[in-house]
C-alpha cells in the first residue's frame, strides 16, 4: 500500500521505506530494554516461576529431563509437559544458576514474538506498519510484565509459539510447507503448555473454515499436516507412560482441561467481562488508541467491512484476537495472563486500522498527524507504567536475605529445614544457595536430634525457642536466622 498524497505522513513513509533496517534495529532496542532491563532484580514469584526453576534445577541434577519433579518428589501439581523446564534448565547452563538464566527464556521469547510481528505487518502491509507494531507491543504492559516477558513462567514462549503458528499459516498459500510448519509449532507449544493450545486448534479451524480452505486441502496434505502436529507430542506422552502409566497424563485432562474450563481452580474467579477490565485498567492507553482510531472511521463513514483485498489476512487476523479473548471470558477460571496470546493479534489488528487511515488519500494530512501524534502519546503511557512497574517490583529485604546464605560456602549442600517452604523461598534455597530444602516441624527437629540446618524467622519466638533449645546459631541477618543442633 503507499500513500497517494504528498504531505507528513508521505514524508515519514518515504524515509522508513530509505531506512527501514536501520530504524527497526533501532526499534527493537525497546523491547530489549522493557524485557532485559534489571530482569534479575525483581521479585521472584511463588506462581509459577519458582516452581519452574526448581523443577529445571532438578532435572539437571537428577540427570532425568522426562519426569518433572518438585522437592525431588515427582511433580502431580504441575501437569505441563517439560519443553518449559528444558528451556530454563538450557538457561541455567547457560548464564549459571540465578533469577537472569530462571527468565531468560521468558524475556527472549517476547523479544521475538514483537519481532515476528514486525515480520508480519511488514510482509503483508507495510514498514512503516511493522515499525508501529514494534513500538505498540513493547509498551503493552500485560504484555511485557505481567507472568510473561519478564518472569519465569511459560505463557510468553506460547504467545511466541502461537504466533509463529500464525505466521506460516498467514503463508500457506505460497506453500503448502507453511502448513506442516504450522502443525510443528503447533506441537512445540502443546509441549510446552499442554492442553492451553487448545485455543490454537479452536482458531485454526475456524478460520480454515471461514476462509474455505478447510476444503481446498487436500487428504495427503491434512496427513502430513496431522503427522506434525501430533507426533512429537505422542513420542513424550508415550515415554512418560512408560514411568507412571496413565497418572500424569489422566491428569492433564481432568486438572489442566476440565476442572479450569467447568470450574473455579484456586479462587481464580471473574465476571465475563474479567478479562476487558484488565485491558481497561492496565492498558488504558491501548483501549484509548482503538476508542480514538473507530472514531476517526466512524467520523469519516467508513465503517463499512471491505474484505475483498487480503481478505484471507484480515479474517485470520480477527479470528486470531476474537476467539481466544471469548473462550477464556467464557471459562470459569481466569487469570490475566491466559490471553497473552491476543496481544500480538490486538496489535496488528490495530496498527493495520490506523494504517489504512494513514494510507487513505481521502483523510486529511491533520489527521493523520493527529493519528501519529496520539500513538507516540499512548507509546510513551505504557513505556511509563513498564519502566515504573520495573522499578518499584524491587526484590523484597527477606529473599535477598535468603540469597545471602550463598556467601557462606561452609553451609553450601546442607539440609536446611523450615516449617514450611514457600517456592520462591524454596527456589532461593535450593538454587541459588545450593542447599537442600525440607520440611519439619521446629519442635520435632529438636526432639528427634535431627542433623542438619534449620531455618528461623529473625524474631523474638525464634529467639526464645533458640534459647529453650540450645540451639546453636551458624547465621544471622537482618531476616532468618541458622541454626544447628
Amino acid at each position: 500500500m503507499e500513500f497517494k498524497n504528498e504531505g507528513f505522513t508521505t514524508r515519514i513513509e518515504s524515509f522508513i521505506e530509505k531506512y527501514y533496517y536501520g530504524i527497526l534495529l533501532c526499534a527493537l532496542l525497546l523491547p530489549l530494554f522493557n524485557l532485559f532491563f534489571k530482569l534479575s532484580s525483581n521479585a521472584i514469584q511463588d506462581w509459577d516461576e519458582a516452581r519452574h526453576g526448581v523443577t529445571a534445577f532438578e532435572m539437571i541434577k537428577n540427570n532425568n529431563f522426562l519426569v518433572s519433579t518438585y522437592g525431588n518428589s515427582v511433580d502431580y501439581y504441575n501437569f505441563k509437559p517439560p519443553l518449559g523446564m528444558w528451556a530454563i534448565a538450557l538457561s541455567y547452563k547457560l548464564f549459571g544458576y540465578n533469577a537472569f538464566a530462571l527468565r531468560f527464556f521468558s524475556a527472549i521469547s517476547s523479544f521475538f514474538t514483537v519481532v515476528i510481528v514486525s515480520k508480519i505487518l511488514k510482509d503483508n502491509i507495510s514498514k512503516l506498519a511493522s515499525i508501529m507494531g514494534v513500538v505498540l507491543l513493547s509498551t503493552n504492559y500485560l504484555f511485557v510484565n505481567w507472568h510473561t516477558g519478564r518472569t519465569g513462567d511459560f505463557d510468553a514462549g506460547l504467545a511466541l509459539l502461537f504466533t509463529i503458528c500464525m505466521y506460516f499459516l498467514l503463508k500457506t498459500d505460497r506453500s503448502i510447507k507453511n502448513f506442516y510448519f504450522t502443525g510443528l509449532a503447533f506441537s512445540v507449544a502443546f509441549l510446552l503448555k499442554s492442553y492451553a493450545t487448545f485455543q490454537i486448534v479452536a482458531v485454526i479451524g475456524l478460520i480454515l473454515l471461514v476462509t474455505g480452505k478447510l476444503f481446498r486441502i487436500s487428504f495427503k496434505e491434512y496427513v502430513i499436516f496431522i503427522l506434525c502436529s501430533f507426533v512429537p507430542i505422542f513420542t513424550w506422552m508415550t515415554l512418560r507412560y512408560r514411568f507412571d502409566g496413565i497418572k500424569f497424563l489422566k491428569s492433564m485432562i481432568t486438572y489442566d482441561v476440565i476442572a479450569r474450563s467447568t470450574s473455579t481452580i484456586e479462587g481464580h474467579t471473574g465476571n465475563i467481562l474479567y478479562y476487558f477490565k484488565y485491558l481497561l485498567r492496565n492498558n488504558y492507553y491501548i483501549v484509548f488508541f482503538m476508542l480514538f482510531i473507530l472514531i476517526c472511521y466512524i467520523l469519516l463513514k467508513k465503517t463499512k467491512l471491505q474484505l475483498l483485498n487480503n481478505k484471507f489476512m484480515k479474517i485470520s487476523i480477527a479470528v486470531w484476537t476474537i476467539v481466544p479473548f471469548v473462550l477464556f471470558s467464557l471459562s470459569k477460571s481466569k487469570l490475566v495472563w491466559y490471553i497473552n496470546p491476543v496481544h500480538p493479534a490486538l496489535t496488528i489488528l490495530i496498527v493495520w486500522s490506523a494504517y489504512k487511515l494513514l494510507g487513505d488519500k481521502k483523510v486529511s494530512n491533520k489527521l493523520k498527524a493527529s493519528i501519529f501524534i496520539v500513538f507516540i502519546i499512548c507509546s510513551l503511557c505504557g513505556e511509563a507504567s513498564i519502566v515504573h512497574k520495573i522499578n518499584t517490583d524491587a526484590m523484597p529485604s527477606n529473599q535477598k536475605d535468603l540469597i545471602s546464605l550463598a556467601n557462606n560456602g561452609t553451609i553450601k549442600g546442607e539440609d536446611i529445614y523450615t516449617e514450611e517452604w514457600s517456592q520462591s523461598n524454596m527456589f532461593i534455597a535450593e538454587v541459588l544457595d545450593g542447599l537442600n530444602p525440607k520440611q519439619m516441624n521446629r519442635n520435632l527437629f529438636v526432639k528427634n536430634k535431627v542433623q542438619g540446618l534449620y531455618l528461623l524467622d529473625n524474631n523474638k519466638d525464634s529467639k526464645l525457642f533458640i534459647d529453650s533449645s540450645k540451639l546453636n546459631i551458624v547465621m544471622i541477618n537482618n531476616s532468618y536466622i541458622i541454626v544447628k543442633q
